[in-house]
């Protein structure tokens, strides 16, 4: 610029240069979008570039001192912004220039613009305007292979016209240049080029919004906003062109993000005029004449209302103008309906108006859509929407006549895309009555539309569907209406259902697609996902919300075309398959209730609405289709139709979905059809694989077993009894009883089927199978089943009570009915028929089992009681079930009167005679259970024979001799079996038939004898005998005979002794005679075996007990005696009569255990209790074969025999006590325990077999004591006390003498035995010979020593603890006996026999001096006095009197 010549030729080369380059990159670009030449001119001038810049950067700067650059783009920006602030400072100073500024200013802006993608020319053509051209103004610039070029060369020129320039007259103030050169500062010349780079740089930054943020910054939108109304005011095309463009691009980027604080309020504002301005050009109204001027500026005006449009569009996304945009609906809403008023008047348009036409609607229904998204609205606006519907709908419908079918779709998705705005805003009230919901319904279901198309027009229906009352009358009809047409719609929704849902687990159903083709929904972006995307789920949704309200037309019209369009009713042939799988699809999808595909997730009141009225009327709907569908596929004769059946009940779950369903009052009556008509059919297994899978379904099925929620429904009791067909029918498969321990569901199960029976009002359960009752309670016995043992119910307290209240009493009364019964039947019925397999079945049913095991609770025992079933328990117990005698058990240690009241103590009694029986028969494996009943029988019978209240029923009772018998073999035989493993015997085998005859001879010859214990009178029998019976009397232990006029029948005796059928040797035959003849129960015969000859008549014979028979003061005839001793000679000789006993001890030793000698102790005890009734006693001790055993086992030496042993030998000493006799073995036994006794205790250290060994010498000296006065002669005596004293020596030194610790341990055992020698002592001392025989210096120093032990001084070393928990009470009396001895002990002739003084032997035997006479003074001195303060005072004084030596 100093060298003015210079400046001013380099200036004019640099404005030709820049012309050139802005008219090749003007060419390049044009070339670019030609499709013959495309890249072809770009691609050589960026190739000459990228050759320039190669070659500079290999040979560096230039010589002219030039800086180097040689990118041409950055060159000329930077020549720009070089330049631009020169001319601004000679414009600003108003200066002449002499240099071409201004020009070359303009040069550049060309160039520039050129380079950032600019194409337009001055040039007023109407072609670059044109609509269809892509080079219009109307959208960026299409991306090709050199945009990164332009849009790199728009950010430098953005930079270069944005930065800001200072002002010369301003000190602090600075401008962006662009402002100033828009508005003409620099001259009127570079307004149109700064106008044209701007639109370059907005239009290539796509993507880069902090550009067109920079140019807004700029302050460019106030002039830009005064350019646009300048230019429409003055006709200026392609400036207003222009204009509307940038105001598009940087419109929406004015906000308080992009502008200063200062230049917000003035941009905002230019916008807002703009948009009015926008307005006002959508309002221009068309001409009407046909000339061609005309043409062309309808055609101008229209592409400046397009441009306007797509300017409106983008700006609604600046929220600070959406108060104007609002303002300007109206306008665009007139536009609209101008536009579809002009086309109806050119119809006859050619197809390129068509299209423009096309685009102008797309257009502004793309601007009214984005405006109308805006969360305000005016009134206006609200008015303009809805005269806008019936034009929308008329192009969804397609009214105009469209030729292409782009166009159309675009229009129609366009119209979609604002009816979806206007109902998602809720701009109207009801899109129903305005055809909408008809148009949308034909376009989705009449052609392939796009995704998009399709979930507009979804989401469209489920607005209108949503607004929809159902209690509106006119609203329902007109839904009905609109939907009687839509049949394909209905038709594609479920197509798209079924597409979605047909996979099921590991297989894929395939069907006849017969609904037609699914509707195109969008894809989902997740992959192969199989699970329905959210498009899937709309279409679902619609589905169900359209069958709700078609199905609840009070009308019945919209449910007849809904089953229309599902069934297909219209098509023939294989449509059940098809509408089967469908109906499985649309149930499993309607399961979830919680977030399912249906169900409102927003309102709870919608929620409730679904649950409990929509729900269940599409359900109800689904499940009658379905059932007439699978219905039809089963009775198809194509085997495909039924294997499809069979499949989609198991894949589906169609059980289980009908036990869910069958709970719903609403629902019930349509589930249980299709339970009854598709389940109940399959088999078994099927059946438990499905309704066993989980636990709904089984807790499902006992609830509908049961009454309460089903009795409001129709024919309530076909449905349980179809319900609890399926358990039972489970139950006998063995599937239930595994199921409901899986799951852990037995409380419902009890609760349900307890329930059932209670609720079937039927006062007991019959035999039918099929029968509700006995379906559930087989069922109950089945789950109920022990795993371990099948043929045990497992029980607890809690279920136990549960069901006894709700089913106790009709199970007590079919158990009572079914004995009774049975009884009348055997009564009427041939005798000879045995009818035990008829009770046992009896006693093994369910019920029976059940009740049984209900009473193995106290709680529920009294509960039992009041309802009879005490009663039937006790019947059960008399077919020996374990279950019933546990049952009684623990009633007799609850109430024991209770027992006896209802007989059950004679059932357990006739339990136990009858096991010997059963042992001939039993398999091995049952013989534990056996051991176990008979033990507990015996228990039973000796607790009841224990109570004071009970012990005459027992005692008193027939049966009660048997038990005794029973009790004594097994004593017998367990003695037999020990003796045999303790000691070998070789058994003589050829001797068992003679043993037989001589136990036989016996038991008849011991009828004649003392039989004290066998009756209540004491008169002997003899075969031949007339006798008088007792009618009650029986012969299968407690039948009765026939009645008879008295009590009595008459008859001859002509048996006596054991029998077969029953245990006992003290069995009477009799044949009746006189008027008796005829009462009888058999023919002399029982089970096989005759015992005497009743000649003609099948009923004169009768067997009965000893002490049922009285003997009358006749005698018999010669013939009868006669025929009756033929009797005893058939016993002598080989006659075959019964091994009775013989055969018990074989019967019972299998009955025995190795290592558990419960039975033996149960028998030990019975015989105890028993032993106080003088029958009974009396019988025990004639029986020597189980007296000799048991003593032959008492005298054995082996730990583990104690146990036995100490119960025999109390049994042995109870005995003693009734003696009338010497017994000289039971002397020596009592001895001989004593004897060996003393000698373990004198050599084992086994703290148990002490234990046990001081038991059995307590015993056995009792019975010493017992036998010692009466019944042993005086060498037996002095033997006996030989043997005590000795004990008694050992037992008191090994105290004294022993540790500390020994007498620490001594315990209440060690006492009782004390007792018992001291107290065996004091009977010796009447007899001076007697007291003479024990007389010993040791026996006196034991004496004192267990005295000085026992008398309380705890100073004392060797004193022994004595409490009263420790059997104090019979130390204290052992030391009472001991000073007893002493004192009588204690005279001269002792002290002479003794050979020593007692003063002497004292001192030898007390520890320190003195201190056996301090204990004696402290026993005397004792307040407590009684008969050891006596004896101690006594032996004090004695000591006193007594010589020393």
């Amino acid at each position: 610029l100093k060298h003015h010549d210079k400046a001013y030729s380099q200036m004019r080369i640099k404005i030709a240069t820049c012309y050139m380059l802005s008219a090749m990159f003007g060419i390049a670009i044009r070339a670019e979008n030609d499709e013959k030449n495309a890249n072809v001119g770009a691609a050589r001038l960026y190739s000459a570039m990228d050759a320039d810049c190669a070659a500079a950067l290999a040979y560096g700067n230039d010589n002219n001192g030039s800086d180097g650059r040689s990118d041409l783009v950055a060159s000329t920006v930077f020549l720009l912004s070089a330049t631009l602030p020169y001319a601004h400072r000679f414009a600003n100073e108003d200066a002449d220039e002499p240099l071409p500024m201004m020009d070359l200013s303009e040069a550049c802006l060309l160039a520039v613009g050129s380079m950032c993608g600019a194409v337009w020319s001055f040039a007023n053509d109407s072609s670059i305007v044109g609509m269809s051209s892509s080079n219009n103004f109307g959208g960026t610039q299409q991306q090709g292979k050199y945009s990164h070029l332009r849009s790199d060369a728009a950010q430098m020129a953005c930079k270069a016209l944005t930065t800001t320039v200072k002002d010369n007259r301003a000190t602090t103030a600075t401008a962006p240049l662009l402002g100033s050169v828009l508005i003409g500062a620099l001259g009127e010349s570079l307004v149109l080029p700064a106008l044209r780079l701007t639109l370059a740089i907005a239009q290539n930054a796509a993507g880069h919004d902090d550009v067109r943020g920079e140019l807004a910054r700029s302050g460019m939108l106030v002039p830009v906003g005064d350019i646009l109304q300048h230019s429409l005011s003055s006709g200026e095309r392609y400036t207003f062109s222009m204009a509307i463009a940038i105001v598009r691009f940087c419109g929406p980027c004015c906000t308080g993000n992009y502008l200063d604080s200062s230049n917000t309020s003035g941009s905002i504002a230019s916008l807002q005029n703009s948009i009015r301005t926008l307005s006002c050009v959508l309002m221009i109204a068309e001409s009407g004449d046909d000339n061609g001027m005309n043409e062309h500026r309808r055609n101008t005006l229209l592409s400046l209302k397009y441009e306007s449009l797509l300017a409106l569009e983008a700006l609604s996304s600046n929220e600070a103008l959406q108060s104007t945009l609002i303002d300007a609906f109206p306008s665009l809403t007139e536009f609209l309906v101008q536009l579809d008023a002009g086309r109806r008047r050119t119809d006859s348009s050619s197809s390129t108006d068509v299209d423009t036409d096309d685009i102008m609607v797309c257009s502004a229904l793309k601007t009214i859509r984005s405006i109308i998204s805006l969360p305000s609205s005016s009134p206006s606006s609200v008015v303009a929407v809805k005269d806008m519907i019936s034009s929308l709908v008329k192009i969804l419908n397609g009214s105009h006549g469209e030729n292409k079918a782009d166009n159309n779709n675009r229009k129609q998705e366009v119209s979609l895309e604002l009816l979806h705005a206007m109902a998602s805003n809720n701009e109207v009230n009801s899109l129903l009555s305005s055809g909408v919901l008809d148009a949308v319904a034909s376009l989705l279901g009449g052609g392939t539309l796009s995704g998009k198309m399709t979930h507009l027009g979804l989401d469209i229906i489920e607005f209108i569907i949503s607004d929809i009352d159902s209690t509106n009358p006119v609203m329902m009809r007109q839904f009905v209406n609109d939907m009687a047409s839509q049949e394909q719609f209905l038709r594609a929704l479920i197509a798209t259902m079924v597409a979605t849902k047909k996979y099921v687990g590991d297989k894929q159903i395939f069907v006849s697609p017969l609904y037609g083709t699914p509707l195109l929904l969008p894809e989902d972006t997740a992959g192969n996902d199989l699970r329905p995307t959210a498009a899937e789920d709309k279409a679902i949704n619609v589905l169900f919300d359209i069958s709700s309200l078609l199905c609840s037309d009070v009308s019945c019209v919209g449910k007849e075309h809904f089953l229309h369009a599902f069934m297909l009713k219209d098509l023939r042939g294989a449509a059940a398959e098809t509408v089967s799988l469908a109906t499985c699809i649309f149930l499993e999808i309607l399961m979830d209730e919680n977030n399912g595909i249906c169900v409102p997730q927003n309102y709870p009141a919608n929620r409730s609405f679904f649950l409990d009225v929509k729900l269940p009327i599409v359900r109800s709907q689904l499940l009658e289709i379905l059932s007439l569908s699978l219905d039809e596929c089963m009775a198809s004769s194509n085997n495909s139709s039924r294997k499809h059946a069979e499949t989609l009940i198991f894949e589906f779950k169609i059980p289980q979905l009908c036990l869910l369903f069958c709970q719903s009052q609403k629902l019930f009556q349509a589930s249980f059809d299709l339970y009854e008509n598709a389940v109940l059919p399959l088999p078994i297994n099927v059946i438990g694989d499905l309704l066993l899978a989980d636990k709904s379904s089984l807790v499902a099925l006992f609830d509908l077993v049961t009454t309460g929620r089903n009795n409001l429904v129709q024919d309530s009791e076909h449905s349980k009894q179809a319900f609890a067909l399926t358990l039972g029918n489970l139950a006998k498969a063995g599937f239930l009883s595994t199921a409901v321990e899986r799951f852990g569901v037995r409380n419902n199960a009890i609760a349900a089927l307890s329930a059932a029976m209670q609720g079937s009002h039927d006062e007991t359960i019959d035999e039918n199978e099929d029968s509700l009752p006995r379906i559930c309670v087989e069922s109950l016995a089945a789950i109920l089943r022990n795993n371990q043992q099948e043929d045990e119910l497992e029980i607890n307290a809690l279920e136990a009570r549960a069901m006894t209240t709700a089913i106790g009493k009709i199970l007590s009364s079919t158990v009572l009915n079914r004995f009774f019964t049975q009884a009348s039947l055997e009564t009427t019925f041939d005798n000879s028929v045995d009818h035990s397999f008829d009770r046992s079945a009896i006693s093994q049913s369910p019920e029976a089992r059940l009740l049984c095991s209900m009473a193995s609770f106290p709680e529920t025992l009294e509960m039992l009681r009041k309802v009879g079933g005490l009663e039937a328990i006790g019947l059960i117990a008399h077919e020996g079930e374990l279950a019933a005698i546990r049952a009684i058990q623990k009633a007799c240690e609850i109430s024991p009167t209770s027992v006896v009241d209802v007989d059950a103590h004679l059932s357990i009694m006739d339990a136990l005679i009858q096991v010997e029986y059963k042992l001939v028969s039993t398999n091995p494996s049952d013989i534990c259970k056996l051991r176990e009943v008979v033990a507990k029988c015996i228990q039973i019978i000796t607790t009841l024979s224990q109570n004071t209240e009970t012990k005459s029923a027992i005692l008193s009772a027939e049966q009660s001799f048997g038990c005794l018998t029973a009790s004594a073999c097994i004593i017998s035989a367990s003695s037999k079996l020990l003796n045999q493993k303790s000691i070998p015997v070789e058994k003589d085998i050829t001797s068992v038939d003679k043993c037989h005859i001589r136990k036989t001879e016996k038991a008849i010859d011991s009828v004649g004898k003392d039989t004290a214990s066998l009756g209540n009178s004491s008169e002997d029998l003899q075969l031949g005998d007339l006798v008088l019976v007792d009618s009650t009397s029986s012969i299968n232990l407690s039948s009765p005979l026939k009645s008879s006029q008295n009590n009595d029948v008459e008859g001859i005796v002509a048996h006596l002794g054991p029998v077969k059928f029953a245990p006992g040797d003290d069995w009477i035959g009799i044949r009746l005679t006189g008027s008796s003849v005829g009462l009888g129960r058999n023919d002399g015969s029982v089970k096989g075996v005759r015992y005497f000859d009743c000649g003609d008549s099948d009923k004169n014979g009768v067997f009965v007990k000893r002490n049922n028979v009285k003997k009358q003061e006749c005698e018999v005839e010669f013939e009868a005696k006669k025929e009756t001793k033929i009797q005893v000679e058939m016993a002598t000789e080989d006659y075959d009569m019964p091994r009775v006993e013989t055969q018990h001890e074989q019967i019972w030793d299998c009955l025995l255990s190795n290592d558990d000698f419960t039975l033996e102790r149960a028998s030990f005890s019975l015989l105890q209790s028993f032993s106080s009734s003088k029958p009974h006693r009396d019988l025990l001790m004639k029986t020597e074969t189980v007296i000799n055993d048991m003593m032959s086992v008492i005298q054995l030496h082996s730990p583990s025999l104690t146990d036995f042993q100490r119960n025999a030998l109390d049994l042995l000493v109870s005995l003693t006590l009734h003696l009338h006799k010497p017994d000289v073995k039971l002397t020596t036994l009592f001895c001989s325990v004593v004897e060996s006794r003393t000698k373990v205790l004198q050599t084992s250290r086994d703290k148990r077999l002490l234990y046990s060994t001081k038991q059995l010498l307590a015993l056995a000296i009792s019975g010493l004591e017992n036998t010692f006065c009466a019944f042993m002669d005086a060498d037996d005596k002095s033997r006996s006390l030989k043997i005590a004293s000795d004990l008694f020596v050992f037992l008191a030194d090994s105290l004294f003498k022993g540790p500390k610790s020994r007498r620490l341990a001594a315990s209440m055992k060690d006492g009782v035995l004390f007792y018992h020698l001291s107290s065996f002592f004091v009977l010796s001392l009447g007899s001076e010979s007697l007291r003479a025989s024990i007389l010993s210096i040791r026996f006196v120093s034991s004496l004192i020593r267990f005295i000085m032990m026992t008398a309380g001084l705890t100073s004392f070393d060797c004193q022994i603890p004595i409490t009263e928990s420790e059997g104090g009470e019979h130390w204290k009396a052992a030391l009472s006996h001991c000073l007893y001895c002493l004192s009588i002990n204690m005279a001269q002739s002792s002290q002479d026999h003794l050979g020593i003084s007692y003063a002497s032997l004292i001192a030898d035997t007390e520890a320190s001096p003195k201190s056996f006479q301090f204990c004696l003074k402290h026993i005397a001195d004792k307040k407590l006095g009684g008969a050891s303060s006596i004896s101690a005072k006594q032996i004090l004084a004695k000591l006193e009197r007594l010589p020393v030596s």
